[in-house]
């Protein structure tokens, strides 16, 4: 209370000449406006240590006149007019102090760091014509008292956090032109007496909470340009008044629940339509049905339309002869048929996408003549036939960047004017059916993307392909190619980040020049009949996928430790000859490491173990390493956790590179699980795989091995362990497959292992194992005799032979006792198990070669003597 009379005093000791009215609510508007400056300050970021000066410095009656403080204006009379402080910026509350600023018709708070509620004293400010608190942490609900606000011409409160439902009191602000809360939490259904307001030009209440059905007394907004409820929740029909509306300029719906046009649509003649309607996004709804047949001539002076990602279904309609649209985008609906003719009506489009649909029919060969403004043409993913348009019609397209025409029935050779198109940043031609070589002159200055993958494309790479200093994408895999990589690609193109050339018949080595690529991050050239690497990993420090696999690589491997960021790293099937270098240890982002089916020897570097927090996928298998299985296997830490989730952002989806929509499954690796070859996708969620198989691994299994609780798939076959199975891996909870098979196990089966419910796949076959299997029958039948063979076990059901007293457990001697007390000779069981299968065969026709070998085993089992 001390602080505010102080200033009270000074203010009055400043103004003691003056007695008039207006000295003193001068007075009072300064003491107002020090009220507001003691609750906020300069807004200082964390990364900045030096204190900012006070953007209010001057506010101080004893230097300077109010009207001349900063953000400050005054009427004639020296009464506070405007209270502009955008952008300072500032921290802190909005003072209710404010409130008391009664000729107060501007108060710009924006694009400050200012929270707390906006205070209600606001509504006092009668003569308010403007209140713009856009992009604050301001919360709570938008006040009440605002609707007392009758001069209030424009109300911006966009991306703050306010939420709750919009007052109806503002319906009492019939000047009220803008309304924008976009970017808050407002709830509750989007309200109707909104259309009380028909003097608003824009009305944007986007990416919010709002539900329920667009109002019908939206259609009393007379004065209405621009209406945005785009990123809400609203349902229902698209209003059709909206659609025709004389006065609407821009319609945003995108992203809402919206299901259909309305019905009333097409009962409008287009003769009679003289709406404005520019801009139509409609996208990411739920709207069915087709599009109405005369959509576009219901509209005339459209000129951006987007029913992108709906469900829509049925034809293009026609887009008449006076088409004066500039985008057009109906991608990723179900929409068939032919692309229109009319198009080629639209002569000022530059943006076409129709991709992602079920449109059949040729390309229009007449694009180029017709829209010569054109900049992106997309239709990808359709079933489009033909040939790509030759021409001179296409080369009028000079100002063309996007040309996206995969995933197609395309058919025929690439016309080799494409390959000279200088201003064109993205060629995407895959996933068709074209063929022939690729030019081996080129002139694509400004191309970034270019992917022709998944043709049956012959011919050696074009090295001209390498002058392409802004090239950041190459895909060429699963073609035909032939001959060597040229070693322009790495020359030139300083910016390429991805380079796919796997499934191809490349010979030759990896081009040192390659290294000079310190921008890749996605280098894979699997499948192919590479035999050297003469590149130099050392500086490419953002590598993250390398995908060497399935060539014919060998000798040593020399990797840098630099490429910490790597995730992926294959090298499956080449005749590498080398230790695992203990550089990898360095790569601590590593998530799948496969040296599987090379000559790799010696011993498994023990901080593999340790080092690789990431690690999920180990594939050492088919090699000739040697040693023993440390105990420090245990530290694996990501195979600790045994709830991993499988929708886990970091995921192996999120990998570049690995989806591969042609590949098997979905991506580009496999692996063994359960036995069976497969494709990675089909087990990425959630993974956690293990496989040393079929190398010359001796001594035992370490017990640390049950740490690793997370693990699913663990294969340790054909290897020379031994000891017994360790008790441990009964910890492993969330193990769906284990493989230990052809080792030289000893001992018996831990019972325990019958209780891992998640296990699919298990063989212990080939081993020196004893004694009784499991005392569960259903144990043995889920993973059948071949999981079990090759070893010297015995157990109380068919084929196993029994077991002796001397090596059955109590239980199992529990199983077969009841019976073999209860039948008196050998000679009347005999007759009543003939006596009984021959009845069960009467009824479901048994075969009776296996059932008499199922007798005579019972009777050979049970009728033995005890001991």
């Amino acid at each position: 209370m001390a602080a505010p009379l102080y200033c009270l005093c000074l203010l009055l000791t400043v103004f003691q000449g003056g007695h008039s009215q207006s000295s003193q609510s001068s007075i009072l508007e300064a003491s107002a406006l020090l009220e507001f400056k003691r609750g906020v300050k300069a807004f200082s970021p964390p990364w900045i240590l030096d204190v900012l000066p006070d953007p209010l410095a001057n506010w101080d009656v004893s230097s300077t006149s109010l009207c001349n403080w900063t953000g400050i204006a005054c009427n004639p009379q020296g009464r506070v007019v405007s209270l502009a402080l955008s952008n300072i910026p500032l921290t802190g509350q909005i003072s209710s102090s404010l409130g008391s600023l009664e000729f107060l018709e501007l108060l710009n708070l924006s694009y400050n760091y200012l929270s707390g509620e906006i205070p209600s004293t606001l509504g006092n400010c009668a003569r308010l014509q403007s209140l713009d608190l856009t992009l604050n942490n301001l919360n709570g609900k938008i006040p009440e008292s605002l609707g007392q606000l009758s001069m209030l011409q424009s109300l911006i409160l966009d991306a703050n956090l306010l939420g709750g439902e919009i007052p109806s009191s503002l319906a009492r602000c019939s000047r009220l032109q803008k309304l924008s809360c976009c970017c808050n939490r407002l709830s509750g259904q989007l309200p109707s007496f909104l259309g009380q307001l028909r003097n608003l030009t824009l009305l944007d209440l986007s990416h919010n909470s709002l539900n329920g059905s667009i109002p019908r007394g939206f259609a009393n907004l007379s004065s209405l340009e621009e209406l945005n409820l785009e990123g809400n929740d609203l349902e229902g029909e698209i209003p059709t008044f909206l659609l025709v509306s004389k006065t609407l300029v821009g319609l945003h719906l995108h992203a809402n629940n919206l299901e259909s046009f309305s019905s009333e649509f097409q009962e409008i003649s287009p003769e009679n339509n003289q709406g404005r309607m520019e801009v139509l996004e409609l996208g990411y709804n739920q709207i069915t049905g087709s599009i109405p047949s005369q959509f576009f001539s219901y509209l005339p002076g459209l000129k951006f339309i987007s029913l992108r990602n709906n469900n829509l279904t049925g034809g293009i309609p026609e887009f008449g002869d006076h088409c004066v649209l500039e985008t057009i985008n109906l991608s990723t609906n179900t929409l068939t048929g032919e692309i229109p003719e009319s198009v080629l009506h639209c002569s000022q489009v530059t943006k076409l996408d129709l991709s992602r649909n079920r449109l059949t029919g040729v390309i229009p060969s007449e694009l180029g003549r017709n829209l010569s403004t054109l900049t992106n043409f997309d239709v990808a993913f359709n079933t489009l036939h033909g040939e790509i348009p030759l021409l001179p019609e296409i080369s009028k397209l000079e100002q063309l960047s996007y040309f996206l025409i995969s995933t197609n029935k395309l058919v025929g050779t690439i016309p080799v004017e494409y390959f000279n198109m200088a201003n064109l940043g993205t060629l995407d031609l895959a996933r068709n059916n074209l063929w022939g070589s690729l030019p081996r002159a080129c002139n694509l200055a400004g191309i970034s993307k270019l992917d022709l993958s998944f043709n049956s494309l012959t011919g050696s790479i074009p090295s001209c392909l390498g002058n392409s200093s802004s090239l950041w994408t190459l895909d060429l895999s699963g073609n035909q190619i032939s001959g060597e990589i040229p070693s322009s690609l790495g020359a030139n193109a300083s910016q390429l980040y991805y380079l796919d050339l796997s499934q191809n018949r490349l010979v030759g080595s990896l081009p040192a020049s390659l290294g000079n690529c310190s921008s890749l991050s996605i280098l894979m050239v699997a499948r192919n009949q590479l035999g050297k690497i003469d590149m130099d990993f050392s500086q490419i420090h953002s590598l993250v996928h390398l995908d060497l696999s399935h060539n014919e690589f060998e000798g040593d491997l020399v990797l840098s430790s630099n490429t910490s960021n790597i995730r992926i790293a294959n090298f499956r099937d080449n005749r590498f000859s080398m230790t695992i270098p203990e550089s990898i240890c360095r790569w601590t982002a590593l998530t799948l490491l496969s040296f599987s089916y090379n000559q790799i020897h010696g011993f498994i570097p023990s901080c593999i173990w340790s080092s690789l927090p990431q690690l999920k996928v180990v594939d050492l298998s088919q090699n000739r390493l040697t040693g023993n299985i440390p105990g420090s296997i245990g530290e694996l830490i990501s195979f600790k956790d045994v709830n991993s989730r499988p929708d886990d952002p970091e995921g192996w989806h999120n990998i570049p590179g690995l989806a591969c929509p042609e590949c098997p499954g979905g991506m580009r690796f496999e692996m063994i699980i359960k036995g069976s070859r497969l494709p990675f996708a089909q087990y990425f969620n959630g993974l956690t795989l293990f496989d040393l198989s079929s190398n010359l691994l001796e001594g035992a299994i370490p017990d640390d091995i049950g740490l690793l609780v997370g693990m699913k798939y663990l294969n340790l076959s054909f290897n020379g362990l031994t000891g017994s199975i360790p008790l441990a891996l009964t910890r492993l909870v969330k193990l769906e497959s284990l493989d230990l098979s052809s080792n030289k196990l000893q001992g018996t089966i831990p019972a325990q292992i019958s209780d891992l419910s998640q296990l699919g796949s298990f063989n212990v076959s080939h081993n020196h194992l004893s004694g009784m299997v499991l005392a569960s029958e259903l144990f043995y039948t889920k993973f059948g005799p071949s999981s079990f063979e090759g070893n010297n076990l015995c157990g109380g059901f068919y084929p196993l032979q029994p077991c002796s007293n001397t090596s059955t457990s109590t239980q199992a001697g529990r199983e077969t006792s009841w019976l073999s007390e209860n039948v008196s000779t050998k000679g009347f069981l005999l007759g009543a198990l003939l006596g009984f299968f021959g009845t069960i065969h009467l009824v479901v026709f048994v075969d009776w070669k296996q059932r008499l070998q199922q007798i005579n085993w019972i009777i050979n089992h049970i009728s033995k003597p005890r001991r």
